[in-house]
Order: C-alpha cells, then sequence, then structure tokens
C-alpha cells in the first residue's frame, strides 16, 4: 500500500480485519485476554505472560500471509503485577530471549500511552503533564500577544481550553483545578497576581467585562458529555456521574471563593 493512496485505508481494514476476528476467537473468548484495536494501533491485556511467545507466532504468520509486520521496538509491554525495575526488566527480557527472542528488544515499563491516555499502574501522575504543559504554552502565547480583551476570550476558548478537552472526557479534573483555571484568566488578561478571585475572574461580565469560559465547568462538561454519547443503556450511571460532577470540589468550590 502506497502512503496517500485512497484505497489505503480501506485495504488496511480489509487485510487486519481477520487478523482482529482471530485474536477475539483464539483471545477474549477463551478469557486468556483482551485485544482493542483502533485502526493500526492495537492493546491487548494478556492474563498470562506465557501468552507472548504464542502472540509472537501468530503476528509472525500473519506477516507472511499479509506483508504487515510488527516492529518490537515500537511496542510497548506495560507490567501490571510488579514494578519495572531495573532487576525486574533484566530478568524478563533475559526469560524473552529464550521464549521469545523476536521481542527481547521491545520496551518495558509500568505505564505509557495509548490513544492518547496512560495506561499502567504508574499513569495517574503522568497523565495530565503534556496536555498541562501545552495549556500554559498556548496561554503564555496569548499572552505575549497583548490582544485586547473581547479577542483573548475567544483564543482562551478556542487556542488554550481544547489542549485538556480530549483528556477530560475520560479523567478527573487535575488536583489544582481551581489554581490552574484562575491563574491562567490572570495572564491572558495580563493583570496583577492574586488581583481576582476564582468567581470573579470567571464572572467578568457581571461587572461589564467579557465572559470568559469557566475552566472547572468546561471539563466536567467534557466528561459528562462523553458519558452522555458513548453510555447509552446506562443512564443510571449517567444521572450518578452528572450528580457527582455537579458536586465535586472542582466543580463547586469556585462558588466560594
Amino acid at each position: 500500500m502506497l502512503q496517500g493512496c485512497p484505497l489505503s485505508g480501506s485495504l488496511f481494514v480489509i487485510v487486519i480485519d481477520p487478523l482482529l476476528h482471530f485474536f477475539k476467537k483464539h483471545l477474549e473468548d477463551t478469557a486468556l485476554a483482551s485485544c482493542r484495536a483502533c485502526a493500526d494501533d492495537i492493546g491487548m491485556a494478556i492474563k498470562h505472560l506465557c501468552s507472548l511467545p504464542l502472540l509472537a507466532v501468530w503476528f509472525e504468520d500473519f506477516s507472511k500471509i499479509s506483508g504487515l509486520t510488527l516492529k518490537p521496538t515500537a511496542c510497548i509491554l506495560i507490567l501490571t503485577c510488579f514494578i519495572a525495575s531495573q532487576a525486574n526488566i533484566e530478568f524478563l527480557r533475559e526469560w524473552l530471549k529464550v521464549h521469545c527472542p523476536a521481542w527481547q528488544n521491545i520496551k518495558i515499563c509500568n505505564a505509557a500511552k495509548y490513544l492518547g491516555f496512560y495506561l499502567g499502574p504508574l499513569a495517574s501522575p503522568l497523565q495530565w503533564t503534556k496536555a498541562l504543559d501545552k495549556f500554559q504554552s498556548r496561554i503564555g502565547n496569548i499572552n505575549a500577544g497583548h490582544a485586547p480583551a473581547h479577542v483573548v476570550k475567544y483564543m482562551y476558548a478556542s487556542r488554550a481550553l481544547p489542549t485538556l478537552g480530549y483528556l477530560a472526557q475520560l479523567l478527573e479534573a487535575p488536583k489544582d483545578t481551581i489554581t490552574i483555571g484562575l491563574n491562567s484568566v490572570i495572564k491572558v488578561l495580563r493583570m496583577a497576581g492574586n488581583s481576582l478571585s476564582y468567581k470573579t475572574a470567571f464572572s467578568l461580565e457581571t461587572m461589564g467585562g467579557h465572559k470568559i469560559i469557566d475552566f472547572a465547568v468546561y471539563l466536567k462538561s467534557c466528561l459528562i458529555r462523553a458519558s452522555c454519547k458513548t453510555g447509552v443503556g446506562y443512564e443510571s450511571l449517567q444521572s450518578r456521574l452528572l450528580q457527582a460532577s455537579t458536586d465535586s470540589p472542582s466543580c463547586a468550590s469556585h462558588r466560594y471563593k
């Protein structure tokens, strides 16, 4: 398949579909693993490490049939039952060298990204790091532009906030949501530090200013919107999520500041 060819996507789906059905039959239906795929990003949660050699054989056989190859150096093995210390990684590589030599150079860790989200037992501290760095970078760019307030509010809504919207669909808001939101407004409006409370920062329209989208409410709305779109058949869960969102400190505490 040539890059840029209009048929590339359809041909890939046709070729990869038998492999995914094979995984469902021999892994999911037998409770050996769970497999999920989004385009060419395939993620698996396997129950036992001894399934790896079997997977390697299947991928090798499929490569001979389809021409699609798996690059072990581009794959990641996330450990969930023990810490990926140097000693444990070396031990695991020795095991792979004997039982699964084709994958002996695979990256091994306790947390890694899949479709934009970190997975693994040590994923939590990493989830928001890069997204918040990007958000702060956008805030800095808006500040450096010295745009008038009516332009700033649109740039804040269209350039800064969307950097967090994707993760906010599935993740709880960052711990310092109130502080991050308040400081971002103060910076884009080029005001002195501690010159506004959270409530004032996001209700400037009541004093003749421009309305800026509430930071905490935006994050919670992303989560609620995603649950309403994907939680069909789980209306009771949606209701509890909505209640929890409106009652949570990150969404409600700004009312009193």
